[in-house]
């Protein structure tokens, strides 16, 4: 999974489970998602997730924590997974 060294990211607790996402993009994502109610549990900057390994939703695969300057808030989560785009090759 692709972050921004930059920004900052937060766990939050919701009625579907725990996210990960971009600070800035928690408001949006609730309206996008329609989540209700979002807690947040923990905070952390996009650097911090270099070199970790992050469970695959579906796969039984883990995948690293990479850094990249071209995640952005404008919309989705603020991370990219690993064959979400067109840009997830530059990884």
């Amino acid at each position: 999974m692709a972050f921004h060294p930059d920004y900052e990211y937060v766990v939050i607790a919701t009625e579907k489970g725990k996210l990960l996402l971009a600070a800035d993009r928690v408001a949006g994502f609730q309206a996008d998602c329609d989540i209700k109610q979002a807690e947040e549990l923990a905070r952390f900057k996009g650097r911090d997730f270099e070199g970790m390994k992050f469970q695959h939703p579906f796969l039984p695969i883990q995948v690293p924590g990479l850094l990249a300057d071209y995640v952005t808030l404008d919309q989705g989560s603020g991370h990219r997974a690993h064959g979400s785009g067109p840009r997830s090759g530059r990884l």
